[in-house]
């Protein structure tokens, strides 16, 4: 009897240490899987943050540019109101950014200069 209840008591023991070991296990993988999701979840919460991030910059530079086109609109608005008297032919700025504040459309030479840089291309390829 005391063999049988040894073997019986050894029989349960064992049982009940697979059973600790199993739930174990089970918690292990439940942790694990609570670790992975939490692992994406931030990764995902990051990418949106990355996302927001560059949105905003980039709006930050649109608005930025549309001030500035304001800015130099007014500028501009500023000179012909100043130069309507028509005695200046040109006005220059001393900062580094833009040179000129003011010009007569006669002063602008650009069509001219495309045009001439067009012809010594296509001779240039004509060749």
């Amino acid at each position: 009897m005391k063999s049988e209840f040894s073997s019986y008591s050894s029989k349960v023991y064992d049982e009940a240490n697979k059973l600790v070991e199993e739930r174990q296990k089970d918690k292990v993988a439940k942790l694990k899987e609570t670790i992975t999701n939490l692992e994406e979840a931030i990764v995902a919460k990051d990418q949106e943050l990355q996302t927001l991030e560059q949105r905003l910059a980039q709006d930050l530079i649109t608005e930025q540019q549309k001030m500035n086109m304001r800015l130099r609109d007014s500028i501009n608005s500023f000179f012909e109101f100043f130069n309507a008297d028509k005695r200046y032919k040109l006005i220059l700025s001393n900062t580094d950014a833009d040179n000129i504040l003011y010009a007569e459309p006669m002063l602008n030479i650009t069509s001219e200069v495309v045009f001439v840089m067009n012809q010594r291309y296509r001779a240039s390829q004509q060749k």
